[in-house]
């Protein structure tokens, strides 16, 4: 039994969709840096009083609250 060979046949066109630019940022209480686009960026800055917290610190400072709140 003969396969076709691929490289014959037309790869598959997939339209491209518009990338994204990401920006390094570093979060402000444990100093990991992250890459993000700009408008996940903002959002949780908006949350953080302009602070950019990282998801890990995001976790333990609602766990905080939480707690404080018991």
């Amino acid at each position: 039994m003969v396969m076709p060979s691929t490289e014959s046949q037309p790869a598959a066109t997939k339209p491209i969709t518009e990338i994204t630019e990401v920006e390094s940022v570093k979060c402000d209480c444990c100093r990991l840096t992250e890459e993000c686009i700009p408008e996940y960026i903002e959002r949780i800055r908006e949350h953080y009083q302009q602070k950019w917290i990282c998801g890990l610190c995001g976790e333990a400072v609602k766990d905080e609250i939480v707690r404080a709140n018991d």
